[in-house]
């Protein structure tokens, strides 16, 4: 037997693993931050502006305000109730614009929605899933407007591609 002695293509030997990072201030040899962290910001905008929504849609159904002159505390309850539903109310005297009145809440401004919108965008542009869809690429009548739309599609996500591709090239090594 003949011992042979192992094949270096590196000057210095390099220690026989690889991290795969990304968002490395080079301090530690893993990720000093990630994709999460830097969103949580945008997400927790996007929480409280889907919160405002669901609470003004709720309040569109609004409430009832039941005059004590016309009805007792329990018939008030039915009062709304039957409202609700979309039956018939009596009101035993007075006038019946004074017995009951249906609150509505006043609906939310356009700039909400709008802003709901921008950081959702910027969440997908961050994760690189803002790409182009089928609609996209049909709706483009000329070429160059399709080819520019699966551009876009084709660049997302470059930037982690770009480490992906340089670790697998390191393992290789």
């Amino acid at each position: 037997m003949q011992e042979v002695e192992g094949k270096n293509h590196f000057e210095i030997k390099k220690k026989p693993y690889v991290f795969l990072s990304v968002f490395n201030l080079q301090k530690h040899p893993y990720d000093d931050t990630g994709i999460i962290n830097q969103v949580l910001s945008l997400q927790d905008s996007v929480n409280k502006r889907k919160r405002q929504i669901d609470k003004n849609i709720d309040g569109v159904n609004g409430g009832f305000v039941v005059s004590g002159d016309a009805f007792s505390k329990e018939q008030a309850a039915e009062v709304a109730d039957t409202i609700r539903d979309g039956g018939t109310l009596y009101v035993p005297s007075g006038d019946v614009n004074n017995a009951y009145k249906k609150e509505m809440s006043t609906p939310l401004p356009q700039q909400v929605y709008t802003e709901l919108q921008d950081s959702r965008n910027e969440l997908r542009g961050i994760f690189g899933v803002s790409g182009s869809n089928p609609q996209g690429i049909k709706n483009e009548d000329t070429v160059r407007g399709k080819l520019i739309v699966r551009g876009q599609d084709a660049d997302r996500g470059s930037l982690i591609s770009e480490y992906i591709e340089q670790m697998v090239d390191s393992v290789f090594n």
